[in-house]
């Protein structure tokens, strides 16, 4: 009994005195870019702390999708989102975070690479100011020319070089995108 007691004393005290994970290297915005086989398809995550524990959210226009399950753990982390099947581990060096989304839901080992650099608040890069103004209705025609072609209105607002929106079709929307205008061009 006595070594029981000795024993739950040594592991209380091992634990009790380990130290918190310092997180704030990983707290803030981050812009991810995950790699489409040479096309880039980049978004914005806001990494912070509530009550102690770390949240994670993915940031699309006015939408904030938060991941329930978000591990730190040394230099590595776990963003698990459950409801797609997904998951997004990587490695944290400094402001830079490198790793893979993996879909679960998908045949084989299905993983993209991407990439994340802190403080990048451009989601797509500008490289002239806007000469144009997306603003308002538009006529679109996904993969014209092809077998899976098919049409949409996209319903655009622009804010200087920013440009948020949705793609209507007779199945659905788009939900909420972000983007940016560069020149005459939009991202």
């Amino acid at each position: 009994m006595k070594a029981k007691l000795i024993l739950v004393t040594f592991v209380t005290l091992l634990f009790g005195c380990a130290t918190e994970q310092d997180n704030s290297q990983v707290i803030g915005i981050w812009r991810v870019s995950m790699d489409l086989g040479g096309a880039e398809l980049p978004f914005h995550a806001e990494i912070m702390e509530d009550d102690g524990k770390l949240q994670c959210y993915a940031i699309n226009g006015d939408e904030r999708i938060r991941a329930d399950e978000f591990v730190v753990k040394d230099d590595s982390f776990f963003i698990r989102l459950p409801i797609f099947n997904t998951e997004l581990v990587g490695l944290q060096e400094g402001d830079k975070i490198t790793g893979f989304y993996h879909d679960y839901s998908r045949k084989g080992d299905y993983k993209i690479p991407f990439i994340g650099f802190k403080s990048d608040q451009t989601r797509f890069k500008v490289a002239t100011p806007p000469s144009t103004n997306v603003e308002g209705k538009w006529k679109v025609e996904f993969s014209p020319g092809s077998d899976n072609g098919y049409q949409a209105i996209g319903l655009f607002e622009q804010d200087g070089n920013k440009a948020y929106g949705t793609f209507l079709t007779t199945t659905g929307d788009y939900r909420f995108l972000e983007g940016n205008v560069s020149g005459d061009s939009l991202f």
